[in-house]
């Protein structure tokens, strides 16, 4: 905000000096024309020679046009010597600054964005790393939770085949137990049938019937089992 004030300031001194050396230029001529037509007047009663020598002394009396005023050049010289002075400390410099100062905060700002673009990449990268460690973690748990489950089902297999030869095993013994009881029981039947018959082979002389009516009396009497 500064530089823009001091370069309106500026502007306007070198808008008032300009007048001046303006003013004061045009002042010089009209003076200088004054000084010129006093000077015709006074030589008008002359005759025709002496008016005509006036006439041309007047005409080289008034300043030209393209003349070049020395004082004038130096004044000029100074007051744009000084302007440029005036400029270089309170519009170029003042500008310069700002420009400058816009340039480093552009180069700030730009500093600015690669670091929080390379900390974005950074966090990023960081996130892509934990996620993928935790997506590990989820698999190793879904591994180690299918090869407990692999194991339980093994396990609860490998009870129930135990569970079931148990059983047959002990089917087995109780069906022997059963069938060895039997098979004593019957001999124990066996024995008891024999001696009554040899007794009562022995107390009678027994004929063919007699012998076909024990064997079936003992067959009768044998006690079937299921």
């Amino acid at each position: 905000m500064r530089a823009p004030s001091m370069l309106r300031i500026v502007v306007c001194f070198i808008g008032l000096l300009a007048f001046a050396v303006h003013g004061g230029s045009l002042q010089a001529a009209a003076d200088a024309e004054v000084t010129s037509d006093s000077e015709l007047h006074q030589d008008g009663d002359h005759g025709d020679h002496a008016d005509g020598d006036a006439y041309g002394g007047g005409q080289g009396g008034t300043p030209s046009p393209i003349s070049v005023d020395p004082d004038l050049a130096i004044v000029t010289a100074v007051i744009f010597i000084g302007l440029l002075v005036v400029l270089k400390k309170f519009a170029w410099v003042p500008v310069i600054a700002a420009i400058d100062a816009r340039e480093n905060k552009m180069a700030n700002d730009l500093a600015e964005a690669a670091k929080a673009n390379e900390e974005s990449k950074r966090l990023l990268a960081a996130h892509e790393a934990k996620m993928a460690e935790a997506a590990g973690e989820v698999r190793q748990l879904l591994d180690s939770a299918r090869r407990d489950a692999e194991v339980q089902r093994q396990k609860v297999l490998d009870d129930a085949q135990a569970a079931a030869q148990s059983e047959k095993d002990r089917a087995l013994r109780e069906i022997q137990s059963a069938k060895n009881g039997a098979l004593q029981e019957v001999a124990e039947k066996s024995v008891d049938t024999a001696v009554a018959l040899a007794g009562r082979i022995v107390k009678r002389d027994l004929s063919a019937q007699d012998h076909s009516q024990l064997i079936n009396d003992a067959i009768e009497n044998f006690p079937s089992k299921n």
